[in-house]
């Protein structure tokens, strides 16, 4: 397996700060949602939970396989 790749350019710091700022995209948009009425959000909250839970997902995978052994 090759160590490093583009993640490992990426400090962890600027690691969180993408995290968050996708965090923040997701709430802000389930926030216009909840605006638009119940028939649209509905829909749209569950959408972006999904695509949160996936980008947690994928977060978490990538960062166990860059941690240290």
């Amino acid at each position: 397996m090759v160590d490093g790749g583009l993640l490992a350019l990426l400090n962890p710091l600027w690691q969180a700060v993408l995290g968050v700022c996708v965090a923040l995209a997701v709430i802000v948009a389930s926030w216009r949602l909840f605006g638009r009425g119940p028939s649209r959000m509905s829909r749209g909250l569950v959408t972006a939970a999904v695509a949160l839970l996936l980008v947690l997902m994928v977060s978490l995978v990538i960062a166990s396989w860059s941690a240290p052994r």
